[in-house]
């Protein structure tokens, strides 16, 4: 895709991370998530630039992990998500550890171990009250004896996954601390003694050290996205909160500018009329490219340091603003996300106005879009 194209600040990139270092202290290993193509800031282009810095990488898929371990990449490494049975053998081959939750997964890298000769290691996911993913406290105990029986089968980790971390007034992560607190007890009981425990995201690092663990895993923050208001209001860690910044800006250029004269429409469905003379310019970008279609008429973008709205609707491939301020001109650089002069349109605002999370501003970016580490 030609039409636009995204920059990444290296420097932000690691700045955050280190924030992020220095708030859990030397005696937690911090792990970098760049799943869901590193939250729609490109996989290959920033987990070079994180993993220096990071004690682990997280990613989705083991598609994600060979995309990985094709760039160089030796940094521990966890798949958070399912790994069909038929694919087992390919995380034992590359050295990948697994999300495990599932029996026959379990006895699929127990066979791959053995014909390998070598050491399946995984993190058992205990569902402790989010209902996704993982294998609820009730059925730890068969699955500690049926681990029992596997050869080949390393538990190196225990985790899960809290369901409102995000809000700073919810206790409910206490009882989930609780039950994997339990889940390792019973576990340990059965002579596995995983090495590592984990819980926290991003907003549970910012918010709740008790959920610290041995291991943190950040994802959206280390981008310089905070997780939500609250987040960024009642951190526990004021010092590091406001010293993370976003790292993407989303650019591409005006194609074309016209007077549209007072009383004429801009885009389908007839939803703008201009009430007087104004400058309109034509973006090469639209829903295809993952800038959403509910955000005609009351998005806004830069052009010249100036906020100019999207005027009509936002079209397949394309979309107009007013740049009557701006002065603007065709091929005049416009900012669809991001800081130019003294203006910004965050992550943030875009979910303000779709009515939605950043984490789904960033991801549904197509990843077909270039991507560039400054």
């Amino acid at each position: 895709m030609s039409g636009s194209w995204i920059e990444i600040d290296a420097t932000l990139l690691v700045s955050n991370l280190n924030s992020f270092r220095r708030l859990i202290g030397p005696d937690r290993k911090l792990m970098a998530v760049v799943k869901a193509n590193a939250y729609g800031h490109g996989l290959k282009e920033t987990a070079p630039a994180v993993a220096p810095h990071a004690d682990w990488l997280g990613v989705d898929s083991l598609a994600e992990g060979i995309d990985l371990f094709e760039l160089g990449i030796q940094s521990p490494l966890l798949i958070l998500g399912h790994t069909p049975v038929k694919e087992a053998s390919h995380v034992v081959r590359y050295g990948f550890r697994q999300a495990l939750f599932r029996r026959d997964v379990a006895e699929a890298l127990s066979r791959a171990a053995q014909v390998a000769q070598k050491t399946a290691f995984v993190h058992l996911k205990v569902d402790t009250g989010l209902h996704r993913l993982g294998v609820p406290l009730s059925k730890i105990e068969d699955c500690a004896k049926w681990l029992s029986g596997l050869a080949g089968i390393c538990i190196e980790g225990v985790y899960t996954h809290f369901a409102n971390i995000e809000d700073p007034a919810d206790s409910f992560y206490r009882q989930q601390i609780a039950r994997l607190t339990k889940a390792v007890a019973i576990l340990n009981d059965f002579g596995h003694t995983p090495s590592i425990v984990h819980a926290a995201p991003t907003a549970g690092v910012l918010l709740r050290p008790e959920t610290h663990l041995s291991l943190v895993r950040v994802g959206v923050g280390i981008y310089g996205i905070r997780p939500s208001y609250e987040a960024r209001e009642r951190s526990h860690s004021k010092e590091v909160a406001p010293l993370l910044k976003p790292v993407l800006t989303w650019k591409t250029r005006l194609v074309q500018v016209k007077t549209v004269a007072a009383g004429n429409h801009v885009g389908y469905d007839l939803t703008y009329r201009a009430t007087n003379d104004r400058r309109v310019g034509v973006v090469p970008v639209g829903y295809a490219d993952g800038y959403d279609r509910s955000l005609s008429n009351r998005g806004w973008a830069l052009v010249n340091g100036f906020r100019v709205p999207i005027v009509g609707r936002v079209a397949m491939n394309m979309m107009m603003i007013d740049v009557t301020d701006a002065k603007a001109e065709a091929d005049d650089e416009v900012v669809l996300l991001g800081e130019q002069g003294t203006g910004a349109v965050t992550a943030a605002d875009l979910a303000k106005w779709t009515d939605t999370i950043p984490y789904e501003v960033l991801a549904r970016i197509h990843p077909a879009i270039s991507r560039k580490l400054i």
